[in-house]
């Protein structure tokens, strides 16, 4: 059943970003997923970030290198292959990345686990699930506290009822605070709510309470965490008529 839902969110995924909705930079993540060009702001990039810091929050995978990026700068129209010989470098080519530039990586890939196992990835949805998948093995109620509070979320995809509602949250802001309050704002509306993460018997979840009476209450409930990085979180629910819910939060602002 696990394997079904994590299949399931993940074509919800897709499908929001291919919708007419709510989206972010035309040049984001639907690249990412079908193509394999990424831009200086997209989820596998922040990844690769994170994987490549010295203080990084991703320490259960790192790259056998050497690995070869391609590069390409739409303003110069020029295309450069790049060998990357160890983080640093790989570092210093992300953080040198700018709104012009698009890069790819040139597959097969050979990974290496904190657990000691050598994974070969071929594509970029692959290098994504293996990093989400070691996220995952490693995952704790203090270590998701830690994602929640690191910087301001916003809801990237809400799913309810066999429909995509993300535009409710247009411009919600959500910062989760240290005595488990959460406020949401769009400038406009200001909301206050409370959060709690733990583990129950279908592992770790997220609590969400804010009230009643306003626009929030949606989200309001029981969350099991599907997927949970430094840069983005996935959360399912029971729905209606035997429906499942789907909420997806990150670091990157959403408008419509």
């Amino acid at each position: 059943m696990k394997t079904q839902i994590t299949k399931y969110f993940s074509l919800a995924i897709i499908l929001t970003l291919l919708l007419s909705g709510c989206q972010k930079d035309e040049q984001g993540d639907v690249i990412d997923i079908q193509d394999g060009t990424l831009t200086h702001d997209s989820i596998l990039v922040n990844l690769l970030l994170e994987m490549a810091k010295v203080d990084g929050e991703i320490q259960c995978i790192d790259f056998e290198y050497p690995v070869t990026l391609f590069q390409y700068n739409a303003e110069t129209e020029n295309l450069d292959s790049v060998v990357i010989s160890n983080d640093v470098e790989l570092f210093l080519f992300l953080t040198s990345m700018d709104e012009e530039d698009y890069m790819s990586l040139e597959y097969p890939i050979l990974t290496s686990l904190s657990n000691g196992a050598y994974v070969e990835v071929l594509s970029d949805q692959e290098l994504v699930d293996v990093i989400t998948d070691c996220l995952a093995a490693e995952i704790d109620p203090i270590t998701l506290s830690e994602y929640l509070r690191k910087e301001s979320l916003y809801v990237n995809f809400y799913f309810v009822n066999s429909q995509d509602e993300t535009e409710i949250f247009c411009e919600f802001e959500f910062t989760f605070n240290e005595d488990n309050t959460v406020n949401a704002t769009n400038g406009i509306i200001n909301v206050e709510g409370t959060w709690e993460v733990g583990n129950d018997v279908d592992g770790l979840f997220l609590e969400l309470n804010f009230g009643n009476t306003n626009l929030l209450e949606v989200l309001n409930g029981h969350w099991q965490v599907l997927d949970s990085s430094p840069v983005q979180i996935g959360l399912e629910r029971p729905g209606d008529s035997g429906s499942i819910d789907i909420l997806l939060i990150d670091h990157v602002p959403t408008s419509c």
